[in-house]
């Protein structure tokens, strides 16, 4: 073992006793070493409770997005006094993270949570409604208290609005924690869920998916196919505890939206299993990593014959011009509504009305019959300008950033809805000029 590795081992020494062979952990001085894990996104210890759950045993987890709150629930068997009363001691314990699955994971995603200002409260009880209650304290210290009566399972609630700043919330009204998990769990194959609509699923069952085959490796869980809506150039997913931690891009020159998600499970400690770095963010590029790339690699050139990509181009092109079409009637009312009726009638009323009162009236005297004129045709032409800049706050750009959410640029999709023979269907759905009609 290396000096460095001893030193840490003996600055968390405790003072207990222990059985031979084996030392206690201090917790107040593996809380002051766990204050110092950093993730390299700060939002990603939403994901450390949903492996958390995972590694509990857990089949659904549900989450509740707000403002200033966070709460997540998951199935499972609950975490009783005293495994959490011992949660700082986890991450250094590799015995106790054995004999509590998820434990390390639940220290983690707290040891952040806590660092960036929230307040962090966890209820879990078994099936009896028997358990305890952790609550993280200012300073991180915790406090655990047993609970009668409380719904099996675990319930998790972050409260606050991190780092003393109040964006918490992107342009599309989400959270960076909300899209974060849209993004990352997508192929759990637990159920994951977001306001009671679940967001996972394996890629066989994704939509519009084409070719789905399972890897061709021994031993290892995953599949490969096409799929319109991911990137071009092709995609690998490394899932570890039904999160990905990894995306990588080894085939640039793949089509059509390849896509492979290999599930690495729950296993770990094996030298050529599945590993995650200290970070938690990257997978340990060993023999279990080769042998992903590589049966991805192979199940690309098996996808690579001509029926495939024939059904994947047809079926891009039919998707692109359904999703155009969707895309305009979904929007159709709102810009008749916003450039017939709020630019046009309110600006135009509400300007000719304000210089009635304000210059007429009040300035009548000094006005002949020629300035009262110009003054209904200045009021005319702001009344335009207005409602031309509104229409393009309120109405081409706010859509514009719909479009890029739900089609993002680079994938096979978005790149079909910009050919030459659909422009016309796209400048109808997504519309870059003001137009007075309901189109």
């Amino acid at each position: 073992m290396s000096r460095a590795a001893d030193a840490i081992l003996e600055e968390l020494r405790g003072s207990r006793p222990g059985e031979p062979g084996e030392f206690t952990l201090d917790p107040r001085r593996a809380k002051e070493q766990l204050g110092r894990f950093l993730l390299t996104d700060p939002t990603a210890y939403v994901l450390l409770f949903v492996r958390a759950a995972v590694r509990r045993g857990c089949r659904r987890i549900d989450f509740d997005f707000g403002r200033r709150r966070l709460e997540l629930t998951f199935d499972g068997p609950g975490f009783p006094p005293p495994e959490l009363e011992r949660l700082y001691e986890a991450p250094f314990d590799r015995a106790l993270d054995r004999e509590c699955p998820g434990l390390r994971e639940l220290a983690l995603g707290i040891a952040v949570a806590a660092r960036r200002s929230f307040g962090v409260v966890v209820t879990s009880a078994d099936a009896e409604g028997r358990g305890a209650r952790l609550e993280v304290l200012p300073g991180g210290d915790l406090r655990v208290e047993p609970v009668q009566g409380a719904p099996p399972g675990t319930r998790v609630e972050i409260t606050g609005r991190g780092d003393g700043q109040e964006g918490t919330r992107s342009r599309d009204g989400r959270r960076a924690e909300e899209r974060l998990v849209r993004e990352r769990c997508r192929f759990a194959r637990v159920d994951v869920r977001i306001g009671g609509r679940s967001i996972s699923g394996r890629l066989s069952a994704a939509k519009d998916a084409v070719g789905v085959v399972p890897l061709p490796a021994p031993g290892l869980e995953g599949e490969a196919g096409f799929l319109p809506t991911e990137r071009t150039g092709g995609s690998v997913f490394l899932v570890f505890d039904e999160v990905i931690v990894e995306d990588l891009s080894p085939f640039p020159d793949a089509e059509c939206g390849f896509s492979a998600v290999v599930w690495a499970g729950t296993r770990r400690g094996d030298a050529d299993g599945p590993l995650l770095d200290a970070s938690e963010s990257r997978v340990v590029q060993n023999g279990f990593y080769r042998e992903a790339l590589s049966a991805a690699g192979s199940a690309l050139g098996r996808l690579r014959s001509r029926p495939n990509l024939a059904a994947c181009r047809w079926r891009i092109d039919q998707r692109a011009r359904e999703e155009l079409q969707a895309f305009r009637r979904a929007t159709r009312l709102r810009r008749a509504l916003c450039n017939v009726v709020a630019l046009f009638i309110a600006y135009y009323v509400l300007i000719i009305v304000a210089a009635y009162f304000s210059i007429y009236v009040a300035l009548s005297l000094m006005l002949t019959e020629g300035g009262l004129t110009i003054a209904f045709f200045a009021a005319t032409i702001a009344a335009l300008v207005l409602g031309k800049a509104t229409h393009t706050a309120c109405l081409v750009r706010s859509l514009e950033r719909q479009f890029d959410r739900r089609y993002p640029a680079g994938t096979p999709l978005r790149t079909r809805m910009e050919s030459p023979e659909l422009k016309q269907d796209l400048e109808q759905a997504r519309p870059g000029r003001l137009e007075w009609s309901s189109g």
